[in-house]
Formats: C-alpha cells, structure tokens, sequence
C-alpha cells in the first residue's frame, strides 16, 4: 500500500479500530466484536466506493457457498459462525485496506498503540506477579520460570502473539514507513519480549534485529552478523544446559518435547496412521488432540470436523496444523483463493 499525505478524515475511527483490535483479548474489553462492528459500519457507509475485480468477486462467492453450505449441514451452526470468525475475519480486513488509505495519522497511531502494547506488558507483568489473585485475564498462566517468575500473556492475551506483534509492528512501521523510534523506546520493546518470555518472541526477535542493522556491502553489518552467530550458538549452550523445571520455554527438553508433539499429530492425523502408543508422553497426547479438535464421531474431509462439533474449534496447541482438520479441504481452498486475489500476486497489497 501506498502511503499517502493528504489528510484522512477517518483518523480518529483508525485509533479506535487498531485500539480495539489490538486490546480485544484484554481485561477490559475481551471482545473481537468492537472491531468487527467498526469495520462493518466503515464499509457500509463506504459502499460506492469498493470496487472488485472477476478475481476478487469469484473468491468471495467461493467462500459464501463454503459458509453456506456449512451452516446448513452443522450439527451446530452457532459454533460454525465462530469458527468463520476466528479463522476467515482477516477478510473484513483485507477489504477495509482497499478504500482505506494508509495515511501519515494511520502511521502515527500505529507506532502510539504499539508503544501501550509494550507498556501494557510491564504493568501486565508487574500484576501478575505481584498481585497473584487478581485475574487479568481468561487463561490463567501457572508455569514459573526459574522458580519466581510468572510470565504475562501481555495485550493479546497470549505471549507468543503478543511478542509476534510487538515485533512485526516494529519491523514494518521501521523498514516500510521509516518511522523513527527514540532509543529508550526501542529497548522498552526488547525488553517487553524478554517479559513475556516465549520461545517463539525469542526466535522472531533475533531474527528482526538481524533484519533492522543488516547492510549488504558495509563492514559493520558483517561484524553484527558474526555476532548474531555467535549469540545464537550461546543461546543454544543456555538451553541445553538449562533446567526444564527452571525455564521451560528455553530449555532444549521443551523445544524437544514440541517437536515431538507435532510429529505424533502429523503422524497420525495428516499421514492417516492408527494411534502407536508406546510411551505416557504418546498417551498423552493423544487424549490432548481428540479433546481439542477431535471429539467428534464423524467427520467430513471438505468441510471439516466443524459440521458434527457441539462446540467451535478455535486456538489451542498445534491451531496451526489443525486448520485442515476444522474447516476442511474446501475452507482451506477458499483461504488460499482469497490471499491470492486480494494481494494481487504479493504486490502492492500484501
């Protein structure tokens, strides 16, 4: 998207929109239906003026017949609207950002909110820790990490998306808008990550500090280079000689036992092998994937388990690859039609 100067009359509506996206998981709002609403309005008051290609149009009657005929078929079809918002509203965004223009205001507020996040992080951090009663949140973190610290799921209510954003967010409004950030700024932001301590905020923000001081050609870019090497392997001599008692996200038995975990649910849900049980930690998890996606006694490969469900199959361990198993062949197909039209083969709109 192009960025544009000219004065956004809509710029007080971005605030509120990317504050209730942004805050939807916390305390005190906990709702997706704020943004949804918002954007919903914008766009009926903004009907004339979006405008579709045969691309575009096809993908969405695609995805209204997978929708409809969903519904239809459902053995519940309230928990089918859910999972159709947890799993397809990033439409309602795509189609948002082609009448709306990513203004100099846009941009502003983006950096404002990303800055509440990281503070919100610490204070996020500090309750949890200190006030150990008060309930900030609807999942309830009781892991310790070296014996004393609770870690926060932060603004979106889990760690690992709350850090995912912190980082993206910063790498974006750096390298696509060169939006400068004061140096006290940047290492709250750091900080906020190693706060809400996830394996995967470590990973990313490695990678995004690479991506943010890498030059090709200057000297300096190669020494931080040879440093982040460096860094990594340290980071790995932590964890393999870290307790997993003590710091379970950053000890090599945790990333193992991950591992291990996704390749019994590959094993046995996407290659179709019967259950092998040899093990507590196969017993295990087999009863933790047929409580979270498979406890159903029927099932459907083009619409998913979703159809004999009694009740939404959104978030959870391995999501991700279970995306398949609860929407189906045909809700996947409408996904990769949709981001294929909309961005315009990874050009301008992606």
């Amino acid at each position: 998207m192009i960025l544009k100067r000219s004065f956004n009359p809509y710029s007080i509506f971005t605030f509120l929109l990317l504050t209730s996206v942004v805050f939807s998981e916390t305390f005190f709002m906990n709702t997706s239906l704020v943004y949804l609403s918002l954007i919903f309005f914008f766009l009926l008051i903004n009907l004339s003026e979006l405008k579709f290609d045969n691309f575009e149009i096809i993908s969405l009657l695609l995805l209204s017949i997978y929708l409809t005929l969903v519904i239809i078929l459902a053995k519940n079809p309230i928990s089918i609207l859910n999972n159709f918002k947890y799993y397809f509203s990033f439409i309602f965004f795509i189609i948002f950002f082609k009448i709306y223009p990513i203004d100099k205001n846009f941009i502003k507020y983006l950096k404002l909110i990303l800055i509440a996040c990281v503070i919100f992080v610490f204070l996020d951090a500090a309750t949890i820790n200190l006030f150990p009663r008060l309930e900030l949140h609807e999942e309830v973190h009781t892991a310790k990490f070296f014996g004393f610290y609770k870690r926060p799921p932060g603004f979106a209510g889990n760690s690992s998306v709350s850090s995912t954003f912190i980082l993206f967010a910063h790498l974006i409004l750096i390298k696509v808008y060169a939006v400068k950030f004061k140096k006290i700024e940047q290492l709250l932001i750091y900080l906020s990550i190693f706060l809400l301590f996830s394996s995967t905020g470590f990973i990313l923000m490695i990678i995004t500090f690479f991506l943010l001081n890498y030059e090709h050609g200057k000297l300096s870019s190669y020494a931080m280079l040879l440093l982040s090497v460096v860094f990594i392997f340290l980071l790995f001599f932590i964890i393999k000689n870290t307790n997993q008692v003590y710091a379970q996200k950053i000890s090599l038995d945790y990333f193992y036992y991950v591992f291990q975990e996704k390749i019994f649910f590959i094993n046995n849900f996407y290659l179709g092998r019967e259950f092998t049980i040899s093990s507590n930690q196969d017993l295990y998890f087999m009863k933790k994937f047929i409580n979270v996606f498979f406890n159903v006694e029927e099932t459907s490969k083009i619409f998913g388990d979703q159809l004999y469900a009694s009740a939404p199959s959104t978030s959870g361990d391995s999501g991700l690859l279970g995306v398949i198993e609860v929407i189906g062949w045909f809700g996947m197909i409408c996904i990769l039609t949709i981001v294929i039209a909309f961005t315009k083969y990874f050009k301008n709109n992606f």
